[in-house]
């Protein structure tokens, strides 16, 4: 579904934030990316959607280029979320998840029924937080507002980016447990950055390993947990080893 060819992207000053990475996403699954801050996680994912574009290599969806198509038909296709959840703060709940399917001409019926099923899918009743501004929600709700707005236009490929960071631990665990099962249900091609190990244990169907741009490992959890590539993947393991094989069995 998602294939990188060769990709690298360097920032201004030459900061080199990818280096020549080559791996291919599987259609309908989730990938992990993870690593330490500034390890080149969400540059990677960034690409999918053209917020980053490649200075060489090629990034390809569904065998096209992605810099082929006009940048912002092609976002409008992707769902993308972030930490935080970036949501538009003086409109409603509503209005924030109708915002992808409206920006496409959807007709307001349409759309309506778009902000209902995808409200429902992140457990939060339409008719209670429609009408509510998205600044007077929680941290939890808004995370889940801004997954049901990336999903509102039922998108192929849903990209999120820490989307779970700034939240509490036993709330994390529990969106994560409701993500993993919605990731199941939908079966869209995710990619969902997080430094957090356990987090990707839990959720990934594929784990994509990077350390200063470069791609040390990919493959199914259990594998990486228990056959690391090098010595940069073990210490990223760190010592949760036990809470990791819970995580593989719980995922499971």
């Amino acid at each position: 579904m998602i294939q990188f060819e060769g990709v690298s992207v360097v920032y201004e000053g030459g900061v080199r934030a990818l280096n020549g990475v080559s791996v291919a996403f599987p259609r309908g699954e989730t990938t992990c990316l993870v690593g330490a801050s500034g390890s080149g996680k969400s540059t990677l994912l960034r690409l999918v959607n053209r917020l980053v574009d490649a200075q060489e290599g090629r990034v390809l969806l569904n065998g096209q280029d992605v810099r082929s198509r006009d940048a912002v038909e092609h976002r409008r296709g992707i769902g993308y979320c972030v930490q935080g959840g970036g949501l538009l703060p003086h409109l409603t709940v509503a209005e924030n998840v109708s915002l992808v399917p409206r920006l496409l001409g959807w007709a307001p019926v349409k759309a309506a029924a778009a902000v209902e099923r995808t409200l429902g899918l992140v457990r939060l009743d339409p008719a209670r937080y429609g009408a509510r501004r998205a600044a007077a929600l929680s941290g939890g709700e808004r995370q889940r507002v801004a997954i049901a707005r990336a999903l509102a236009a039922d998108p192929e490929v849903l990209l999120l980016d820490e989307p779970l960071g700034a939240l509490d631990p036993h709330l994390r665990e529990t969106l994560e447990d409701e993500l993993r099962d919605l990731f199941r249900r939908l079966r869209k091609t995710v990619v969902f950055v997080t430094h957090d190990m356990y987090t990707a244990v839990r959720l990934a169907d594929w784990i994509a390993v990077l350390d200063g741009g470069r791609l040390l490992q990919f493959g199914p959890p259990r594998e990486v947990v228990t056959a690391p590539a090098n010595e940069q993947v073990t210490a990223l393991l760190g010592r949760r080893r036990a809470d990791l094989e819970r995580a593989l069995s719980e995922a499971s």
